[in-house]
């Protein structure tokens, strides 16, 4: 009898913490009060970026794909009000009287929405290059497009405006904007304009722009100083060693002397990916990965600051991953075969590259890079006269390198991850990161995705603490229209503690053509 009373207890005592364990996770699953499915105008979106968000209310621009050979790609500005649910949009196009200006740059500075743009003056040989505001309230124009400089192609050849970048001061005083004239693939010309917070001219540098000489040059990493210095890297192909030399150039406030140095590492390394950044206390970092001779796979991090105007180099720190690094989150088998390719001096991760793209200033005066790993794939398909082509997003692992105030490396870390989507899908891939006010790092993408109808497809959050610990969150598990449709990249962080406007897309791929995003606004932790 006994016997028998125990085992019906054990057994409600089971059902019970069965429920209390489904209740739990139930109750975990964060609430979301989703919009309206939108329609984002006809066509797929191709980029998406946000540029005001509020509590209740955020603006963004997005872009569409030209979907054919005589197809155009369109801009708009979109307003979501999420307490009405309903959006206002604001097609990009910009004209005076009959003339059309091409906007070049959409930028949120200083509480005010800016649109840059030119007009090409092919009798005079020049781009004019014009500056607007945008109501953000009515999100209308304000009809205040002013000119704020020229760039002359009237010596070189060709007359292509092209690598237009709006770059800011880390306290947002200064303001560069830098260009290039292009002859078909060649860069003909360089230039930069540097303002102050409110747009008026401050210096200008054209016609003596220094190049490093050699036939294979790259230029870029742009970047200003609070003081009105400008930066930037110029990578040079070494065809006897097979590495590419990366200097550091200076252009000091008010067409100073230019400065030149050269990123000088131990041993046999150069850089494969490096950005550059201004720190609050004016020293200039440099930081990125390093690959060895001949190879474009990455097998380390390093770190170089230089005092204003690269004066003089003040530290530098190199790491090699370890072979528990470079094959995280790798099968066995994989494992063995990239690391017996590494040892034989082969390459072992061919391909790919790593873009950072994201930078962070930390509270205790350290910074941290996060870079992903990325390859493009394309694919073209004759069917009788039909000529379709299919690009192949591989976005795969992310690397999160933090290092301290005087440069050293202090951790890096890693998040395994494999997404190979295609065409359009490519919303559903890659990541977005925060910080927050201690240092610690979440970052949001989705597992297991293929392809967009994937019912595998799982949405994690993924937290690196200020000491580089990881830890993982499933997010959606209970509701699979939210994890097949979940794109990270339209996330975002609001003001409140925790709190994240999200976005799910559907893509039409028959009848009405486009893409509809839902939003919502939910607590995350």
């Amino acid at each position: 009898m006994r016997k028998r009373l125990f085992t019906i207890l054990s057994f409600f005592l089971l059902i019970f913490i069965s429920v209390m364990n489904i209740c739990a996770q139930t109750s975990l699953e964060p609430k979301i009060e989703w919009t309206k499915k939108q329609h984002m105008a006809k066509g797929f979106v191709n980029t998406l970026t946000h540029l005001d968000t509020k509590e209740n209310s955020f603006i963004f621009l997005y872009k569409t794909a030209a979907e054919g050979t005589f197809s155009k790609s369109h801009s708009y500005l979109v307003k979501m009000d999420m307490l009405t649910g309903k959006p206002q949009d604001l097609k990009l196009e910009l004209k005076d009287g009959g003339a059309k200006r091409d906007w070049r740059h959409v930028r949120a500075l200083d509480d005010r929405l800016y649109i840059f743009s030119s007009f090409q003056n092919k009798k005079d040989k020049r781009h004019y290059i014009f500056v607007e505001t945008v109501n953000k309230e009515k999100l209308e124009y304000n009809k205040d497009a002013r000119k704020i400089g020229e760039i002359s192609y009237k010596d070189v050849d060709g007359s292509k405006l092209d690598n237009f970048v709006v770059t800011v001061s880390p306290n947002k005083e200064r303001i560069l904007l830098s260009y290039s004239i292009v002859d078909g693939n060649t860069i003909t010309s360089m230039g930069i304009q540097v303002f102050d917070k409110d747009l008026n001219p401050l210096w200008t540098r054209e016609s003596d722009f220094p190049r490093i000489e050699g036939k294979e040059v790259f230029v870029g990493n742009y970047t200003i100083d609070d003081e009105g210095n400008v930066y930037l890297g110029q990578n040079r192909y070494d065809k006897k060693n097979e590495v590419w030399n990366l200097y550091l150039t200076c252009f000091p406030v008010n067409n100073g002397e230019p400065r030149v140095q050269e990123v000088v590492f131990s041993g046999d390394k150069y850089a494969r990916n490096e950005t550059i950044i201004c720190s609050p206390s004016g020293e200039i970092i440099c930081a990125g990965l390093y690959s060895s001779p001949g190879k474009m796979s990455v097998s380390g991090t390093f770190s170089q600051i230089f005092s204003p105007q690269l004066g003089t180099l003040l530290s530098k720190d190199e790491k090699e991953f370890d072979e528990d690094f470079i094959t995280m989150g790798m099968k066995d088998k994989d494992a063995e075969k990239m690391m017996e390719n590494k040892d034989k001096g082969k390459e072992f991760d061919e391909g790919y590259r790593y873009y950072i793209d994201k930078k962070y200033q930390r509270k205790d005066g350290g910074f941290s890079l996060i870079a992903e790993k990325f390859k493009l794939q394309t694919q073209t398909v004759r069917n009788g006269n039909m000529v379709s082509t299919y690009y192949y997003y591989n976005f795969n692992d992310i690397i999160i390198l933090t290092f301290n105030t005087d440069g050293s490396i202090r951790w890096v870390q890693k998040i395994p991850k494999a997404q190979r989507l295609v065409n359009s899908e490519r919303l559903f891939g890659s990541y977005y990161a925060s910080i927050d006010d201690e240092d610690n790092i979440d970052i949001l993408y989705n597992e297991h995705v293929k392809d967009k109808m994937s019912d595998k497809a799982q949405p994690l959050m993924v937290r690196i603490d200020n000491k580089g610990e990881l830890s993982f969150k499933e997010l959606f598990k209970e509701d699979k229209e939210v994890r097949k449709s979940f794109a990270p990249t339209f996330a975002r962080k609001l003001l409140s503690d925790n709190k994240y406007l999200l976005g799910r897309v559907n893509l039409s791929r028959w009848g009405a053509r486009g893409t509809f995003i839902h939003w919502g606004i939910t607590e995350l932790k």
